[in-house]
């Protein structure tokens, strides 16, 4: 299957813990906040898995999302939207599972300094990276790459902006 990657990152504000950071990604209520079009979610039951298993410690909702297929709202819609969250050490990785077949994997991360060799770390001291690899039929994958990227573009903005909020 066609799949589209990229990297986007910020610097993390001055003065904000890692740990501070990592939680905040943690929270699925913050990662909702960053769309405008998330109308609804609820968590779903977790599944029983084998103790110490990743699927053990990941977290599934359902997302209500409005969309609009023309311009001027003369035809709105909604699409449901299963989000699977799993927090690394660092972070978090997000799977959402759209219509359509298409496939989104975001891994939402907070950087030393050390942690990307050849970077220049004079005006950061941290960072806030998000990987995402979308996956899908390759009509899909065309018709939501650019979408896609100028929106994490936006939501990565929002994740760091929020951190100085709390």
């Amino acid at each position: 299957m066609p799949t589209h990657r990229y990297t986007l990152s910020k610097p993390l504000p001055r003065g904000i813990p890692s740990q501070e950071a990592i939680s905040h990604l943690q929270n699925p209520l913050n990662v909702f906040a960053l769309s405008d079009i998330i109308i609804s979610h609820k968590q779903l039951p977790q599944p029983e898995h084998p103790p110490g298993s990743i699927k053990a410690k990941t977290a599934s909702y359902e997302i209500t999302d409005a969309v609009s297929y023309l311009p001027l709202g003369l035809w709105n819609s909604t699409v449901s939207v299963t989000m699977d969250f799993t927090n690394l050490t660092d972070g978090v990785t997000i799977v959402k599972h759209a219509p359509l077949g298409l496939t989104i994997r975001e891994w939402w991360t907070v950087l030393e300094p050390d942690d990307s060799p050849g970077e220049d770390w004079e005006r950061a001291e941290k960072k806030v990276q998000l990987e995402a690899e979308m996956e899908g039929g390759r009509l899909v994958v065309m018709a939501f790459s650019a979408f896609m990227e100028g929106n994490h573009g936006v939501y990565l903005e929002r994740m760091v902006a929020g951190m100085g909020e709390e």
